[in-house]
């Protein structure tokens, strides 16, 4: 950190360039967290992401950034964004957002009949399966506990 004329803190460019996943804080400054450590916060160590960058690239909780780092203040800050999630910084902030897009029904369905099994026929009749479809298979509640009652 060098100061300037009048006591002012300069930043401290560090060339330095850092990766990782935003976190948006309302109450506190936005964070980069790092993968390798199971996205758990390290404290000052984590790089700061400016509000100005984050509405001018219209980031969004989750995005993988790519940066340049600066020091301030003894913190480090993110100067400059140079890809979010594998993107050119123009080119993500183009992008349609999520509640934008249009979901799409799967037409092309899955025969699970035509096996010959009844189990797979009633689970056609009951639940067809088609693609693009994110099926869920569900046990009931305390399975566990009553299953010698079903044997």
């Amino acid at each position: 950190m060098q100061k300037g004329r009048g006591g002012k803190v300069k930043m401290k460019n560090l060339n330095k360039t850092v990766t990782g996943v935003l976190k948006i804080n309302t109450d506190k400054a936005s964070v980069l967290l790092d993968p390798a450590r199971s996205f758990r916060s390290a404290g000052p160590a984590d790089p700061i992401v400016s509000n100005n960058l984050i509405n001018k690239y219209n980031l969004i909780q989750g995005s993988t950034i790519s940066g340049t780092l600066t020091e301030n203040n003894n913190k480090l800050v993110v100067d400059k964004i140079n890809s979010i999630c594998g993107l050119l910084p123009d080119a993500y902030a183009k992008r349609t957002p999520y509640t934008s897009l249009t979901a799409i029904d799967p037409l092309d369905r899955f025969n699970l009949g035509i096996s010959g099994e009844k189990s797979m026929r009633i689970i056609d009749l009951v639940a067809p399966i088609g693609k693009g479809t994110r099926g869920m298979i569900v046990s009931p509640p305390c399975f566990d506990r009553y299953s010698d009652e079903y044997k």
